[in-house]
């Protein structure tokens, strides 16, 4: 179990860091890990990792194994677990695309070499031949070994009370299973490599990835007892609840610092707001500032008050001061935006490549973090208006006093 949750960390590492894995399990790696499931009771049993095109990786971990003919070996009970994915074609007729899934079995660094050979018989089929042709023209260990996993399937077969596993699956099976070595003890290859990516990529430098992976491994454990799913926001939110504040977003960066140039130029532009123009400018208290600073304290809500009460001078003093003491904000006007008529709309009036609700969810770290929209009325009954009031990835209406001077 401890060595499920060091694959099952590496694993989460990449989800945390966003990136891919797929090279190292023979698929394109280009789609980019998303969620985690560990002891899920389906296909290989011990985590299930889904990726961000549909695809998924299945994994049986076991310290050690070797080529043995027992059905209850590691080896025996991991191809049994592949057949049930074959059975699965058999009853629906549908394929298995072996672009999309991989079947692996992650051992120790240290499990037998024999299992190489097993690895290099499968590789074999990769690019195409029959069974019988490419067993052939392997080595003798190799074409031992493979005759090992057509036994285990045809055992597993037999255990269903099935038939036997046609030339053509045992060429999928082969194409599917993957053998893949983990060295994920502190100090070890994998885990340099996971700590290392983890701290540039999320916590500011190279050196600040040991403590959050370390963490991060309690909390893989956790997850094998609860059979919790896990995606990055609640791997994110997990390592924030025991002290570490991630720094960075990877692949939202360019995004979040176009919506923080956005930001500043409407604080800019709306500073006139906030004090009278006499005397180089003095700014204007309300007796409403406090109870709105209570109340954004206490979730979402929408602020009212006569045209020409001091709405929006209210919402950018309350802006420049949550930036002052390091907190992120986010400032729209909705009147900026006239052609808004769906989300996509405002995507590109922004210039993100990435939906404004998703970008905002990746805003990094620990600290509250602030979406204000002035001049909501300028959108009212029309299509804008929806757009904009879906922003904040969980808004919870509430209604507060009006404003005034």
């Amino acid at each position: 179990m401890d060595f499920q949750a060091e694959v099952g960390t590496w694993l989460a590492a990449h989800i945390l860091a966003r990136v891919p894995v797929g090279g190292r399990f023979g698929l394109a790696n280009v789609a980019l890990p998303i969620s985690l499931r560990l002891e899920t009771g389906e296909g290989l049993d011990d985590i299930e990792l889904g990726q961000d095109d549909g695809s998924r990786i299945e994994f049986q971990s076991k310290t050690s194994a070797g080529l043995t003919l027992d059905p209850e070996s590691p080896l025996g009970k991991t191809i049994a677990q592949l057949v049930s994915t074959m059975f699965e074609v058999r009853s629906t007729g549908v394929a298995v695309d072996t672009a999309r899934y991989r079947a692996v079995l992650a051992v120790a660094a240290d499990a037998p070499r024999t299992l190489d050979n097993l690895e290099r018989g499968c590789r074999a089929f990769d690019t195409g031949g029959n069974w019988t042709s490419v067993k052939a023209q392997r080595s003798q260990a190799e074409a031992d070994a493979l005759d090992l996993l057509e036994t285990h399937a045809r055992n597993a077969c037999t255990a269903r009370s099935a038939a036997p596993p046609s030339d053509d699956e045992l060429v999928t099976m082969a194409r599917l299973f993957k053998i893949v070595r983990f060295s994920m003890d502190e100090g070890e290859d994998n885990w340099r490599e996971a700590s290392r990516m983890l701290g540039s990529r999320v916590y500011g430098s190279e050196t600040a990835g040991d403590a959050p992976l370390r963490d991060l491994k309690t909390i893989v454990r956790d997850l094998i007892g609860s059979g919790a799913p896990a995606d990055r926001e609640g791997l994110v939110r997990a390592l924030r609840a025991v002290g570490h504040n991630d720094t960075a977003a990877p692949g939202y960066d360019a995004d979040l610092a176009r919506v923080s140039a956005v930001t500043d130029a409407e604080l800019t532009r709306l500073a006139g707001h906030t004090r009278l123009p006499i005397a180089g400018g003095i700014p204007i208290p309300r007796q409403s500032d406090g109870p709105m600073a209570t109340a954004v304290a206490t979730g979402s809500l929408i602020v009212i008050g006569e045209p020409g009460a001091g709405k929006t001078g209210a919402l950018v003093a309350l802006a420049q001061a949550r930036r002052a003491i390091g907190e992120t904000v986010v400032f729209l006007s909705v009147d900026r935006f006239p052609g808004v008529a769906i989300a996509a709309d405002l995507q590109s009036e922004l210039r993100l490549a990435r939906p404004l609700a998703e970008v905002l969810a990746a805003a990094p770290g620990a600290g509250r973090k602030l979406l204000i929209i002035d001049a909501l009325d300028a959108a009212r009954g029309g299509p804008a208006e929806a757009v904009f009031a879906t922003q904040s990835p969980a808004p919870r209406p509430i209604r507060h006093s009006p404003i005034r001077r």
